[in-house]
């Protein structure tokens, strides 16, 4: 346990016990199990950035890859995840899956092998018309003016 840790142990202790005017003792039996469990945010430090990426990379046709998902896999609360992933990428989870899959979709399209629908499906999204709006925001044209050209 880091000095931050037990800081941030103290200091949640001492919260909980003034609230009920209890005193600190009676609440540390109490609080340790939970203290230990959100500690286990404190994890991300061991999870690479790489690691991170690397499984986006991996999994980013998985229509069901959300942050749920990614914090469930790795070990860490949605939203500690959530923070850490916007402060170390300077970008939003959401953002940054929604451009992997819009970009890897206009390098299909450009290759010319598959229809538009199955080229939606194959990068990850349930519905061919979310694909097709997310598609023209970003690249301001259609995914089939993008293959006409």
């Amino acid at each position: 346990m880091t000095c931050q840790q037990t800081f941030d142990n103290f200091i949640l202790t001492k919260r909980l016990a003034d609230l009920s005017g209890k005193t600190i003792s009676n609440y540390e039996q109490f609080i340790a199990p939970f203290i230990d469990f959100l500690g286990t945010d404190r994890d991300f430090e061991r999870v690479t950035q790489e690691d991170i990426v690397a499984y986006i990379r991996a999994n980013y046709k998985d229509p069901s890859l959300c942050l749920n998902k990614l914090s469930d896999e790795f070990g860490i609360s949605e939203s500690y995840f959530s923070h850490m992933f916007k402060e170390n990428m300077n970008i939003n989870f959401s953002v940054y899956l929604e451009d992997l899959r819009l970009n890897e979709a206009a390098r299909l399209i450009k290759e010319g092998n598959s229809n538009l629908t199955e080229v939606s499906f194959e990068v990850g999204y349930n519905n061919p018309t979310s694909f097709r709006r997310a598609f023209k925001k970003k690249f301001g044209v259609t995914p089939s003016a993008m293959a006409a050209q």
